[in-house]
């Protein structure tokens, strides 16, 4: 009886450590980096339609549990758009991604968070200055505007590789901000990849 109590004790114990290293090995750190294009149509002169510029963002996610984690992230978009026109936003968010069905079907995750924004805004304007009667000088007036807003971001995300260690996903990230209410902004789109530690 004392010999079968001890196996039983040992086999406890043995299953207990190997679910502890299991445990430790599991990634809780994920870092990402993506790429892509960011979408705006509210753009000066360009109300009616959507103008694409480039999109960089980086990221870090603490995980939870399966389900849910917190991150941080960073992104920088900019826009060129008519002859002397740039749009450049910088965000700063902090918010959650949950996987809805982390067992059988993780390769979609969702999110909300909540980011402040910096925009700048470039532009020129062409004038025209008469130097004698017949001599005119033309030059190009340039200005910039910069201010901060908060503002609201739901990422969804398609994965195409998520094991131990890496990810690979597309992700598209709708923006809003508060102007006189809650208003669409932006959205970018990115091919980003992962690391987990």
């Amino acid at each position: 009886m004392k010999l079968k109590m001890n196996k039983i004790i040992l086999f406890v114990a043995i299953t207990f450590s190997c679910n502890n290293i299991f445990a430790q090995n599991e990634a809780k750190n994920i870092i990402r980096i993506g790429a892509g294009v960011n979408f705006s149509n509210h753009l000066d002169n360009y109300d009616k339609y959507i103008i694409g510029g480039i999109a960089l963002e980086t990221e870090y996610q603490r995980l939870l549990s399966k389900y849910i984690g917190i991150n941080i992230n960073f992104a920088i978009t900019k826009t060129h758009y008519g002859k002397n026109y740039d749009y450049v936003k910088m965000f700063s968010s902090v918010g959650t991604i949950f996987t809805p069905f982390p067992d059988k079907f993780r390769w979609i995750k969702l999110g909300v968070g909540l980011s402040l924004q910096k925009e700048e805004d470039y532009w020129g304007e062409e004038r025209e200055m008469q130097i004698s009667d017949h001599i005119f000088y033309g030059y190009d007036q340039y200005f910039r505007y910069s201010g901060y807003r908060w503002g609201i971001h739901f990422p969804v995300r398609f994965y195409i590789i998520d094991n131990s260690k890496y990810e690979l996903f597309i992700s598209s990230k709708i923006k809003t901000r508060f102007i006189s209410g809650l208003e669409f902004d932006n959205v970018l789109l990115c091919l980003g990849f992962g690391a987990k530690f």
